[in-house]
């Protein structure tokens, strides 16, 4: 069978990166997919949108899906399972009363829809090749979510007297907002490993092995190797307390006092003297320093935090600093909802406690407390300033004179998209700069056919500018300029896409006003790549 991979074009904040390229259980999430679907598929293609897949003329059993989309692999089996024994085209769906699916998953997202009496994801099987829409049938999966608890509260807190959560067996989310990448680590990632064991200990032959291993090594039954995994090289002090269901990678040091639960640990990790993590995940290369606290949250690799922090649901991207007693809060003291920034709105996230964002490649100085919900932008230098210690609102990109690079903030047409390779059959290769992905290239592209002539294609792919999703009003999660930088902030909040130059770069963003010194650089560097 061929995976068709349609390609998502929206860029998650503070990330400014593709969803496809972010990190989920520690693997870069177009990997954790093709490791998910090795089973099923042998060769894939990726197309840039719904219309290449209609030009796609082939009789071959397809399963296609969207670039962006989270899912296990225990709802992918089921899915193909009963596609192929229908032998019908059919699309994902899911029950209105489905408590995984209604708590978690439809907040802050835009691509599961209510059609009919089922809500429907971008998840599809075509037996003999694409046919329209109108003629997919509904393909009803329960996740089996588990009402989980982890600890109780005052009422005043919350009103159940804890906090609870619905874990579904069967994973299913699309990547659109930090949210989601919170989510699928934590609720569907390290928390679902544990919905999983609960309903593998039902069976006697699941219990005998915990508890013969327990009884072997003389550990307690959750810190036995039945539910830690520990890689290759690792030095673990022994008074370290490790409870399972717990994975841990190669060339990891745990020293004495540090308390691991029910998380996910990558390769080459230090953690320290009394470091806590609970039900987090921790990718390659992080640092975890001494009485450092994680809850809930997920780290990007090579990022590091610094001595009593305390982060708590929170998502920090690759090659990241978070200084020395940092606080990451995640409740609201006024009982109001949480909510953050979705496509330039604010909206609640859904969740009773949830902490805040940091992108890829920041710095942020020590002594910070972060409201819930607030993010900070890829690339931002923040250091300490007395009377800026609290950060209640999202920084921006702009909002901050100090950067460490703006990698993650070139505008990218689809033209240049394509030429990396996305959108089949490419366009005419763009001039200019765009961003590296880490995406594999397409694969038996020789053998497809298409129903057009051999023409350049003439449509949105090579000619449309895509713009950047608007920011957002400032309603307590915009943070003003410093001043002199008023012009260059309110013009990166801008809500109109930028113009389309007619000096034939290929949709090149021109620099914004009060910025000729750097937009003229850059276009030094473009030319200068281009005549090489």
């Amino acid at each position: 069978m061929r995976k068709v991979i349609l390609r998502d074009h929206y860029k998650v904040p503070p990330f400014n990166e593709y969803a496809r390229d972010l990190r989920i259980l520690n693997k870069v999430l177009w990997l954790y997919q093709r490791d998910v679907m090795a089973r099923h598929c042998d060769t894939e293609v990726v197309l840039d949108d719904e219309d290449d897949l209609k030009a796609l003329w082939t009789n071959e059993e397809l399963l296609v899906y969207r670039d962006s989309l989270f899912f296990n692999s225990m709802l992918l089996d089921e899915f193909v399972r009963r596609a192929r024994a229908s032998g019908k085209p059919c699309q994902i769906a899911f029950n209105k009363d489905d408590k995984a699916i209604t708590t978690h998953s439809l907040h802050l997202q835009d691509s599961i829809t209510l059609v009919g009496e089922h809500y429907r994801g971008e998840l599809y099987y075509y037996p003999q090749g694409y046919v329209p829409s109108e003629q997919l049938e509904a393909l009803v999966i329960d996740t089996e979510p588990l009402e989980m608890g982890y600890y109780h509260v005052p009422e005043y807190l919350v009103p159940s007297g804890a906090f609870v959560y619905q874990v579904p067996l069967k994973a299913f989310i699309p990547i659109e907002n930090w949210i989601h990448i919170l989510l699928a680590n934590t609720l569907f990632g390290a928390l679902g490993r544990a919905r999983r064991l609960l309903k593998d200990s039902n069976k006697l032959s699941v219990k005998l092995k915990i508890l013969l291993r327990a009884i072997i090594e003389r550990k307690r039954l959750l810190s036995s190797s039945a539910l830690v995994k520990v890689g290759r090289g690792c030095s673990i002090d022994p008074t370290a307390i490790i409870q399972g269901p717990t994975v841990i990678g190669n060339n990891v040091k745990i020293e004495a006092g540090a308390l691991i639960v029910s998380s996910i640990i990558g390769s080459n990790v230090n953690i320290m003297q009394g470091a806590q993590m609970v039900l987090s995940v921790v990718s390659d290369g992080c640092y975890i320093p001494f009485r450092a606290a994680l809850y809930g949250t997920s780290l990007m690799e090579n990022s590091m935090v610094a001595q009593n922090t305390i982060l708590q649901g929170s998502v920090i991207g690759r090659n990241t600093f978070i200084g020395g007693g940092s606080v990451f809060t995640d409740y609201n003291l006024m009982g109001n909802p949480i909510r953050t920034m979705h496509r330039g709105i604010l909206q609640e996230v859904g969740m009773a406690a949830c902490g805040g964002a940091v992108g890829h490649d920041c710095r942020i100085g020590a002594g910070f407390v972060v409201y819930p919900g607030r993010t900070i932008e890829s690339g931002t230098i923040l250091p300490y300033e007395g009377d800026h210690a609290v950060i209640d609102r999202d920084i921006h990109y702009h909002d901050v004179p100090q950067h460490t690079t703006d990698r993650y903030h070139q505008q990218v047409t689809r033209e240049e998209d394509a030429a990396n390779g996305w959108s089949w059959p490419p366009p005419k290769p763009a001039e200019g700069l765009h961003d590296e992905s880490y995406t594999p290239p397409v694969t038996d592209i020789k053998e497809l056919n298409r129903a057009t002539p051999a023409e350049e294609p003439n449509g949105s792919a090579g000619t449309t500018q895509t713009a950047p999703p608007p920011l957002g009003e400032a309603e307590s999660h915009s943070a003003p300029l410093p001043a002199g930088q008023a012009g260059r902030g309110s013009e990166s909040r801008s809500t109109d896409p930028p113009p389309t130059p007619p000096d034939g770069r290929g949709g090149q963003t021109p620099p914004p006003l009060g910025e000729a010194g750097r937009g003229s650089e850059a276009l030094t560097d473009q030319e200068a790549r281009s005549s090489k």
